[in-house]
């Protein structure tokens, strides 16, 4: 019987409780879930199991639109010009490379459609990822790391078209070559290279889709992430479990500075295909360990960056699941925020989260409580370095250095070159002052974590953070 041809209401009705049964077993349980209109994605991104709509079929760039990102252009044009050759079925939207401590790595972002039909494919997704890889390395020989991701039409912005990832892949040289022409299908490949994210919202569409038609060909990987958005099982979270419940709401743990020349460095609102890799080159680069306080929707589309970020040592911590003020919320919606974002990090890395640092720093009586109910303990900071309002990396660095002294924390963000270039100039400075930069689990077992009462904490909000006063 073919399902995608019947037009009845009974057989629209049996697709729906086939995709609800797909989406429960698909690869590995999400830990999330929303309500419709609670941080939801927009209507057109709701699953439709068929043809896909125009809205998500929509070119995300003018035809006379360059894809180079600007970064390195010679290198940038040779990689185009490769990929370019290889007649991928999706639209090649945006290349980059860029280069830190003598280290390159590229980002390659595709449209997730064939260009001539518009049909999603999951085999398209696969194959071109690998011919694009495989291009990519052979045209650019200093080329260390890529990051490659197929994208379709989200929601409007203030600034424009919100690119929704559906499939991403994180891969070194040195792992692609390891595999490299072994007769190994697309698929098997893929599996062999790390965290490969399979998008709910493009497999409800795929005809192909191996775990809903597993007679069409191989399943996924086990390496492969192709779980339920936790926007997807919001009212999960919206309730804290009875051994949360228990929790004393009335103070909230906070991070205290350390007594010896340690500075925390702090890096908020990733993971981001190829800022990531360059900032993980630089810390490798000068054996230094830091905190990246990731956004749960972030993690969920890049999770091979995630587990990279993880198994190179670094802390993640807790930055919300929709990056939300959470003085905005209630005290559930806020609740939600953090224990969805707790539970993809656990889900993706095995590891239980310490920290969490409110989108902003920003907060309220209510949110204190849901944070106080998590158990985790806040982190905050002591020099904000403004990256985010594109200012030069020498700028950044004299911010995060004016007055640093044992204790300090750090904050940076992963969106742009700059704050890379920054994160150099900043571990340098530290160095030498006589300051070893560190996660905020060793500046917390030199320093300490206590107690504070909520309204001493909403006295932050007026007066700055002083730890040492909140008493």
């Amino acid at each position: 019987m073919n399902l995608y041809g019947m037009n009845s209401k009974l057989s629209g009705l049996l697709i729906a409780l086939v995709g609800y049964s797909i989406a429960l077993v698909c690869c590995a349980l999400s830990p999330g879930a929303a309500d419709p209109g609670v941080a939801a994605r927009p209507s057109h991104i709701q699953a439709h199991f068929g043809t896909p709509p125009d809205e998500l079929l929509a070119p995300l760039a003018a035809p006379q639109a360059s894809v180079l990102k600007g970064y390195m252009p010679a290198q940038e044009r040779q990689l185009a010009q490769a990929l370019q050759q290889r007649q991928l079925h999706q639209r090649l939207l945006k290349v980059a490379v860029a280069e830190m401590v003598g280290r390159q790595m590229g980002l390659i972002k595709l449209q997730a459609s064939d260009r001539a039909s518009g049909v999603f494919r999951v085999v398209d997704l696969e194959s071109d990822a690998v011919a694009a890889l495989e291009s990519a390395f052979d045209a650019c020989p200093r080329l260390e790391h890529l990051d490659l991701w197929s994208v379709v039409p989200g929601e409007m912005a203030s600034y424009g078209q919100i690119n929704e990832p559906v499939f991403s892949v994180s891969v070194s040289r040195k792992a692609f070559e390891r595999y490299r022409g072994l007769g190994l299908s697309p698929r098997q490949m893929l599996g062999k290279l790390g965290s490969v994210r399979y998008a709910p919202l493009f497999l409800d569409y795929a005809a192909d889709n191996p775990v809903r038609l597993a007679s069409l060909g191989e399943p996924f990987p086990p390496t492969a992430f192709c779980a339920p958005d936790a926007s997807d099982r919001w009212t999960k979270y919206l309730t804290p479990s009875s051994a949360s419940g228990a929790l004393d709401i009335s103070g909230v743990r906070v991070l205290l500075p350390a007594n010896k020349p340690y500075v925390g460095i702090t890096i908020d609102d990733g993971p981001h295909p190829l800022i990531i890799p360059l900032m993980l080159a630089v810390l490798d680069h000068y054996d230094v360990k830091a905190t990246f306080f990731v956004v749960g929707r972030k993690a969920e589309q890049y999770p091979g960056l995630v587990r990279e970020m993880a198994q190179a040592g670094h802390e993640l911590g807790n930055h919300t699941y929709w990056h939300r003020r959470l003085s905005r919320l209630s005290e559930q919606e806020a609740g939600a925020e953090v224990r969805a974002c707790s539970a993809v990090i656990g889900t993706l890395t095995g590891r239980l989260v310490r920290y969490i640092r409110p989108p902003g720093g920003d907060f309220s009586r209510a949110s204190l409580r849901a944070i106080a109910r998590s158990g985790l303990t806040v982190a905050l900071w002591t020099h904000n370095t403004g990256d985010w309002h594109q200012v030069s990396p020498g700028q950044i660095a004299n911010r995060a250095l004016a007055g640093v002294k044992p204790g300090s924390i750090i904050l940076m963000h992963d969106g742009d070159l700059n704050s890379v270039k920054a994160l150099e100039l900043i571990i340098e400075g530290l160095q030498k002052r006589g300051l070893k930069p560190v996660t905020l689990s060793e500046l917390g077992r030199n320093g300490g974590v206590q107690r504070f009462s909520i309204e001493a904490m909403m006295n932050y909000l007026a007066t700055g953070w002083q730890p040492a006063q909140l008493r």
